[in-house]
């Protein structure tokens, strides 16, 4: 098998992860319930460029190759740039992020980083333990205050 072989094969995995992905995403928004606030999240540069990047590649690759292979590319740079760029919903059923709705009964507790640049939930029901959410430090006062007030709800 050949390296560009083994390199597309890798690709096609990476897209399957993308589109449950986006899958997850499409499934949980339809019942996050009512959303008190939308936050963005921390721009991720690493995540930014290399997403803009597999896009430009596909985008070459379609224009030397001319074959279907290179839409793949597009794809899943596509996919990665809406993750990047997706918002932090805080609803009235819990905090959402990228296809994962954290639910305020099943959050035992939060946390912020030292730097504020991460909301870490440790969560009691769920097949992860904790969830570690890239926030905005100028956001975390404004999450804190909503986060109390849900859960004195439950």
């Amino acid at each position: 098998m050949r390296a560009q072989n083994v390199i597309n094969v890798m690709y096609i995995l990476i897209l399957l992860f993308g589109l449950k992905q986006m899958y997850n995403v499409y499934k949980v928004k339809k019942n996050i319930g009512r959303v008190i606030k939308n936050f963005n999240q921390r721009k991720r540069i690493l995540m930014m460029v290399a997403s803009y990047s597999i896009v430009v590649l596909g985008l070459l690759y379609l224009y030397q190759q001319k074959t279907w292979f290179p839409l793949i590319y597009i794809l899943l740079g596509v996919i990665f740039i809406y993750l990047t760029f997706e918002k932090i919903s805080f609803t009235d059923k819990g905090i959402y992020f990228n296809g994962f709705l954290a639910e305020y009964e099943d959050i035992k507790q939060w946390k912020y980083s030292k730097d504020k640049r991460f909301l870490e939930l440790i969560l009691k029901n769920s097949k992860a333990n904790s969830k570690l959410i890239p926030i905005n430090p100028s956001d975390a006062s404004e999450m804190q205050v909503i986060i109390k007030k849900n859960k004195k709800k439950q």
